[in-house]
């Protein structure tokens, strides 16, 4: 089961001990037990620390600019690797994620780095990912004056965009055990099921 790691701020690891990093092509909303539900970016990383393997959970919420780690409790092995990751992938697609395999062991030395370099779970720091707009803020606030200009097309273009896709607004997903628990439950029953029609 993966639990919340409380000690657990980041994923300390190197290029080669990384078996397999997923991450998330959208945000979610997300209510994590003892923080406040916010827009939150995920990711699943699989770790080879000597022979003993570890998966992870990683949340970057994004406006408290904070990293929430999860880590699977029980132990791992070949036998049940892909169970285990499938059950992480399953629970963050369940919590409305898109989950995309970044391929990360086919990659070049240099663009593993590089890659590592530019997200939150490698890093205690997380304060390089703020966003740029709450930076402009910031020094807006600090006295400069930007001016906007808008144009009438692109209110048009906005406008139209907005009409045809209204944002679907989710309630924030609760982070606990339990639910964790009970979406790997589900998507074992949905294994099963696609596995009968594909008897037919």
């Amino acid at each position: 089961m993966y639990s919340i790691a409380p000690d657990i701020k980041y994923i300390s690891a190197t290029p080669d001990e990384i078996l397999e990093l997923y991450r998330s092509t959208n945000e979610s909303l997300v209510q994590i037990p003892g923080f406040q539900g916010e827009n939150s970016e995920a990711f699943l990383i699989t770790l080879n620390l000597g022979g003993k393997i570890e998966a992870y959970l990683y949340f970057f919420l994004k406006e408290s600019l904070t990293g929430v780690v999860y880590r699977y409790t029980d132990q791992i092995t070949r036998t049940n690797y892909i169970e285990v990751r499938d059950q992480g992938l399953y629970f963050l697609e369940s919590m409305g994620f898109i989950m995309e395999n970044t391929d990360f062991r086919k990659l070049p030395s240099a663009e593993k780095v590089n890659l590592m370099n530019s997200l939150p779970p490698f890093h205690a720091d997380l304060s390089k990912f703020q966003k740029k707009s709450e930076k402009e803020e910031e020094e807006n606030e600090e006295g400069e004056v930007v001016e906007v200009e808008v144009l009438e097309d692109e209110l048009e273009t906005i406008h139209e965009v907005t009409d045809e896709q209204p944002q679907i607004v989710r309630p924030p997903q609760t982070l606990t055990p339990e639910n964790i628990e009970l979406a790997m439950k589900k998507n074992r029953v949905i294994r099963v099921f696609l596995l009968f029609l594909a008897g037919f």
